[in-house]
Protein backbone atom coordinates (compact mmCIF):
# COMPACT_ATOMS: atom_id res chain seq x y z
CA UNK A 1 0.00 0.00 0.00
CA UNK A 2 2.90 2.35 0.75
CA UNK A 3 3.98 2.26 -2.91
CA UNK A 4 0.49 3.20 -4.09
CA UNK A 5 0.35 6.07 -1.62
CA UNK A 6 3.69 7.38 -2.89
CA UNK A 7 2.53 7.14 -6.52
CA UNK A 8 -0.58 9.12 -5.57
CA UNK A 9 1.60 11.78 -3.92
CA UNK A 10 0.21 11.13 -0.44
CA UNK A 11 2.13 11.24 2.82
CA UNK A 12 2.84 7.60 3.67
CA UNK A 13 3.36 8.31 7.37
CA UNK A 14 0.05 10.14 7.87
CA UNK A 15 -2.18 8.21 5.49
CA UNK A 16 -3.74 4.89 6.40
CA UNK A 17 -6.28 2.59 4.85
CA UNK A 18 -8.71 3.87 7.48
CA UNK A 19 -8.14 7.50 6.38
CA UNK A 20 -8.71 6.62 2.73
CA UNK A 21 -11.84 4.64 3.52
CA UNK A 22 -13.18 7.48 5.66
CA UNK A 23 -12.46 10.04 2.93
CA UNK A 24 -14.18 7.81 0.35
CA UNK A 25 -17.18 7.43 2.66
CA UNK A 26 -17.40 11.22 3.23
CA UNK A 27 -17.36 11.85 -0.51
CA UNK A 28 -20.13 9.31 -1.01
CA UNK A 29 -22.19 10.83 1.82
CA UNK A 30 -22.19 14.16 -0.02
CA UNK A 31 -23.11 12.53 -3.33
CA UNK A 32 -26.79 12.48 -4.30
CA UNK A 33 -27.67 8.94 -5.37
CA UNK A 34 -30.92 7.43 -6.55
CA UNK A 35 -30.83 4.78 -3.85
CA UNK A 36 -28.89 5.27 -0.59
CA UNK A 37 -28.14 1.54 -0.60
CA UNK A 38 -25.66 2.19 -3.41
CA UNK A 39 -23.52 4.20 -1.01
CA UNK A 40 -23.42 1.35 1.47
CA UNK A 41 -22.71 -1.18 -1.28
CA UNK A 42 -19.90 0.91 -2.78
CA UNK A 43 -18.32 1.26 0.65
CA UNK A 44 -18.49 -2.49 1.06
CA UNK A 45 -20.97 -2.64 3.91
CA UNK A 46 -23.35 -5.51 4.28
CA UNK A 47 -26.83 -4.14 3.67
CA UNK A 48 -29.15 -4.36 6.69
CA UNK A 49 -32.03 -6.77 6.99
CA UNK A 50 -33.53 -8.21 3.84
CA UNK A 51 -32.24 -5.35 1.66
CA UNK A 52 -29.07 -7.31 0.99
CA UNK A 53 -31.16 -10.14 -0.45
CA UNK A 54 -32.76 -7.86 -3.02
CA UNK A 55 -29.83 -5.62 -3.87
CA UNK A 56 -28.12 -6.58 -7.12
CA UNK A 57 -24.39 -6.37 -6.42
CA UNK A 58 -23.69 -7.67 -9.93
CA UNK A 59 -25.46 -4.82 -11.76
CA UNK A 60 -22.15 -3.16 -12.60
CA UNK A 61 -23.65 -0.67 -15.05
CA UNK A 62 -25.90 0.84 -12.39
CA UNK A 63 -23.15 0.76 -9.76
CA UNK A 64 -20.79 2.51 -12.19
CA UNK A 65 -23.43 5.14 -13.01
CA UNK A 66 -23.95 5.89 -9.31
CA UNK A 67 -20.21 5.86 -8.59
CA UNK A 68 -19.57 8.40 -11.37
CA UNK A 69 -21.84 10.90 -9.59
CA UNK A 70 -19.25 11.25 -6.81
CA UNK A 71 -16.96 14.28 -6.88
CA UNK A 72 -13.49 13.23 -5.76
CA UNK A 73 -11.97 16.61 -6.57
CA UNK A 74 -10.27 18.67 -3.92
CA UNK A 75 -12.92 21.15 -2.97
CA UNK A 76 -13.39 23.54 -0.11
CA UNK A 77 -16.61 23.45 1.86
CA UNK A 78 -19.00 26.34 1.22
CA UNK A 79 -18.79 27.32 4.88
CA UNK A 80 -15.01 27.70 4.62
CA UNK A 81 -15.38 29.78 1.46
CA UNK A 82 -17.84 32.07 3.25
CA UNK A 83 -15.46 32.52 6.18
CA UNK A 84 -12.55 33.29 3.85
CA UNK A 85 -14.68 35.73 1.84
CA UNK A 86 -15.69 37.57 5.04
CA UNK A 87 -12.06 37.76 6.16
CA UNK A 88 -11.07 39.15 2.76
CA UNK A 89 -13.75 41.85 3.05
CA UNK A 90 -12.41 42.84 6.48
CA UNK A 91 -8.87 43.07 5.09
CA UNK A 92 -10.13 45.16 2.17
CA UNK A 93 -11.80 47.57 4.62
CA UNK A 94 -8.55 47.89 6.60
CA UNK A 95 -6.34 48.24 3.52
CA UNK A 96 -6.73 52.05 3.07
CA UNK A 97 -5.64 52.59 6.70
CA UNK A 98 -2.72 50.23 6.23
CA UNK A 99 -1.63 52.05 3.07
CA UNK A 100 -1.91 55.38 4.86
CA UNK A 101 0.30 54.14 7.69
CA UNK A 102 2.92 53.00 5.18
CA UNK A 103 3.54 56.58 4.03
CA UNK A 104 6.81 57.99 5.44
CA UNK A 105 6.28 59.73 8.78
CA UNK A 106 2.54 59.01 8.93
CA UNK A 107 2.71 56.63 11.91
CA UNK A 108 4.69 59.16 13.93
CA UNK A 109 2.25 61.93 12.96
CA UNK A 110 -0.71 59.84 14.10
CA UNK A 111 1.01 58.99 17.39
CA UNK A 112 1.62 62.69 18.03
CA UNK A 113 -1.98 63.57 17.17
CA UNK A 114 -3.33 60.91 19.54
CA UNK A 115 -0.93 62.00 22.28
CA UNK A 116 -1.96 65.66 21.86
CA UNK A 117 -5.63 64.70 21.90
CA UNK A 118 -5.27 62.65 25.07
CA UNK A 119 -3.40 65.47 26.83
CA UNK A 120 -6.05 68.07 25.89
CA UNK A 121 -9.01 65.81 26.50
CA UNK A 122 -11.18 67.12 29.35
CA UNK A 123 -11.83 64.55 32.04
Amino acid sequence: MRGWLQKAGLNTKRTSLYNLRKAFYNVLLKTPMDDPMFKEALIGHKLPGSRGNYFDYHDLDTLEKEYMKADFGRSVAKREVTILRDQLREYEKAMPIYKLLQKPGMAETLKEMVSDYLQKKPE
